[in-house]
């Protein structure tokens, strides 16, 4: 896994077309590029759907907490609405 987000939609999809369509260089589209050009397609997989805005900032903050930064390139830990007081 090198990457967690939360998105409507087909929007999962999303970054593999923007690696393709687009020469924007980021870690994550260049990622996904030299998976492609190995001749292999992006893995997706699905935590969670059908959620509230909140609960989809929460678990995708979550995993992101669970993976660990270091091994994502995601450019942040996720947009908490976290709460320590419930």
């Amino acid at each position: 896994m090198f990457y967690v987000g939360k998105g409507k939609g087909n929007r999962v999809f999303a970054h593999t077309r923007d690696a393709l369509d687009h020469e924007q260089v980021t870690d994550k589209l260049e990622r996904i590029r030299a998976i492609r050009s190995t001749g292999l397609n992006v893995k997706y997989e699905l935590l969670r759907f059908a959620m509230t805005e909140k609960t989809a900032f929460d678990v995708e903050t979550a995993a992101i907490q669970l993976l660990g930064l270091d091994g994502l390139t995601n450019l942040v830990a996720g947009q908490t609405h976290l709460s320590l007081d419930g």
